[in-house]
């Protein structure tokens, strides 16, 4: 079996190779440089299409760039963090969301039978599909391009007035001493209200934001009481940041909690 196995990832590898090198090639061409069947290349080709390694079309693929390949990487562990962020979320809660990617994409995971109430200060959220239970309700405020954030006065009083049950915050990085750190001077008192006023806060951040900060504090360590991150952590940092009450989440890229 594991013989069968190897043969299948050589030839996959080889494929991809190939499918890098000649940049745009038909599903035929490729069975006949491998010397394989049609329904092999076929089923090679949806195998790294899946991974995200290769464009596939209808009859032919292309390549992808590396930095393409990277950003795919990069927001299929984001999405995976949301997903399981998604499953906190109860019924009837009210949900703080930030303008970080992350938290963001967690909307689109909520459970279709919850009632949820978002109050979120990104804008991107009016591009987003919802489902018809979930309530969206903007900050309000200035607009800060290219995240499309909303800060300022306005927004603030709207956070203050509220109470929520739960904050679902990304961030630039998150540090054990420096806490929650963020790129966006304007956003610090957005997100430093949100988890003021929010009941149980849980941070959505992949791992290469773990122990890494940027300029402006939004939060202390000690105010998480949730983080979820991708499994390739650094077992350091979260045996570290467990110390300090907080509940770790890890989960790999095919969204399996470890």
């Amino acid at each position: 079996m594991k013989h069968s196995k190897d043969i299948i990832n050589k030839r996959r590898k080889n494929l991809l190779l190939l499918i890098n090198e000649l940049k745009k090639s038909t599903n035929i061409n490729l069975a006949e440089k491998l010397n394989v069947s049609l329904p092999t290349i076929r089923r090679d080709i949806e195998y790294l299409h899946n991974k995200n390694l290769i464009y596939k079309y209808h009859g032919y693929v292309s390549a992808i760039s590396s930095n393409e390949i990277r950003k795919s990487i990069t927001e299929n562990k984001k999405n995976q963090i949301a997903k399981i962020a998604a499953t906190l979320i109860n019924d009837d809660d009210i949900i703080f969301i930030n303008s970080a990617y992350t938290s963001i994409q967690s909307i689109k995971y909520i459970e279709p039978s919850k009632f949820v109430s978002v109050i979120t200060n990104n804008g991107n959220v009016l591009t987003m599909h919802t489902l018809p239970k979930i309530k969206i309700i903007l900050t309000g405020g200035e607009i800060k391009k290219p995240k499309s954030a909303l800060t300022g006065e306005f927004a603030l009083n709207n956070i203050i007035n509220t109470q929520a049950n739960k904050a679902i915050l990304g961030a630039s990085g998150f540090h054990i001493t420096e806490g929650i750190t963020t790129a966006n001077i304007d956003e610090v008192a957005i997100n430093k209200a949100m988890i003021e006023r929010a009941n149980k806060v849980i941070l959505c951040v992949d791992s290469s934001k773990l122990n890494h900060k940027s300029a402006f504090v939004s939060g202390d360590v000690r105010d998480v009481d949730i983080l979820i991150t991708n499994s390739d952590a650094d077992p350091e940092i979260i045996e570290s940041l467990k110390l300090f009450g907080i509940e770790c989440i890890l989960v790999d890229e095919n969204g399996i909690v470890k």
